[in-house]
């Protein structure tokens, strides 16, 4: 192999002419000069190829060192403009060094301001907010001052301010109380649309707990009410759904029946109505329970203000905390519970129901 770095010329050469003939030797010579012809025209191509190249990145190059002169200029341009702009910024702070001190004092006048305007009008407020019956907006705005009602308590004004906003506030706590109350003792704690789905005084029910529960009122006892008015709920979305209640015994909000004397003709209807009535509404309600009951930060412990607590004192506020969360998921539990033996009845009421249907269809 000529291009083998172990190539011989000497001995391939003697190797020839020992072995190969006249013939072979003229063809082997013309095949050399074939082959360094062809090499010296490649090399030829390679030269000419780098030599573009070359002059190719020398211009390059060349116009690359123009525009670094240019941008070096440019850059000291800009550098001074630069300062200059910094040079003003610095006299502008400079002049309103004083004023600014003066404007931040007057914002900070202006806030206090506004909060003592809000303070001084809150009595006025609440009870037009009563009046009008937007309950959740008193509540709101008792939230909003009763901090710095409790910081400023030591002034007069403050003190006269909270005890008046706080009478507003309790009569508002018992007004909410007894609407709770009423709810579900009054028996009125559902309505019937033409789908089967309960609407009606439940989402008050909830509201009335979730303001109560701002006002920090007992947290077991309102736990107790909103148990027995979803008890109470949905039992009378079972009861109606008895099997012998035909639908237009069913009256919805508009007082519509939804198609009076239509009796459950099937199983599957019949089934069907009770689980939109009574299932999704139930995983609703669950959630609102959690909501207001069983969610991080809330219990005795989250109502607090822990700076200057003892360490005792936050301990004991945590050990509450855990025990009505405990409390609020074993209440949560057992209406559960309890709803569910209520569904199972009402649903084998249904297939007893059928099940007769049919063994007097047969009977026939």
């Amino acid at each position: 192999q000529i291009d083998s770095a172990e190539f011989r010329p000497p001995q391939y050469v003697a190797h020839l002419l020992k072995t190969a003939s006249v013939e072979h030797l003229l063809r082997r010579d013309d095949d050399l000069v074939f082959e360094v012809k062809a090499l010296d025209s490649d090399m030829q191509m390679l030269v000419y190829e780098n030599y573009n190249k070359f002059i190719s990145a020398t211009d390059t190059i060349r116009k690359m060192k123009g525009d670094v002169e240019a941008m070096e200029s440019e850059m000291g341009g800009l550098v001074g403009r630069m300062k200059g702009i910094a040079d003003k910024s610095a006299a502008v702070n400079d002049s309103l060094a004083g004023k600014r001190s003066e404007i931040d004092k007057l914002v900070r006048v202006r806030r206090l301001l506004h909060r003592l305007e809000f303070i001084f009008e809150l009595p006025h407020k609440l009870k037009k907010q009563v009046e009008s019956g937007d309950w959740s907006g008193a509540v709101e705005a008792h939230a909003q001052s009763e901090a710095m009602l409790r910081k400023y308590k030591h002034v007069k004004s403050f003190a006269e301010i909270q005890v008046e906003a706080d009478g507003i506030i309790s009569t508002l706590q018992e007004g909410l109380l007894d609407r709770l109350h009423a709810a579900y003792r009054g028996g009125a704690t559902h309505t019937q649309t033409q789908e089967g789905v309960g609407v009606g005084p439940l989402a008050q029910v909830l509201e009335d707990v979730r303001l109560l529960l701002k006002l920090k009122a007992d947290r077991g006892h309102l736990r107790t009410e909103l148990w027995r008015a979803l008890e109470t709920h949905f039992k009378m979305v079972l009861g109606r759904h008895s099997p012998t209640l035909r639908q237009g015994d069913i009256v919805g909000e508009g007082g519509s029946s939804g198609g009076e004397g239509e009796e459950l003709q099937s199983l599957e209807v019949g089934m069907s109505r009770l689980n939109a009535s009574f299932v999704a509404p139930l995983l609703d309600a669950v959630r609102d329970f959690k909501r207001l009951f069983l969610q991080e930060g809330q219990g005795p412990g989250a109502l607090k203000d822990d700076s200057g607590t003892s360490a005792s004192e936050l301990a004991r506020k945590e050990e509450a905390t855990k025990a009505d969360l405990a409390a609020a998921s074993s209440d949560l539990d057992g209406l559960v519970a309890e709803l569910g033996r209520a569904y199972l009845g009402a649903a084998r009421a249904i297939f007893d129901h059928f099940a007769e249907r049919s063994a007097l269809a047969d009977g026939w």
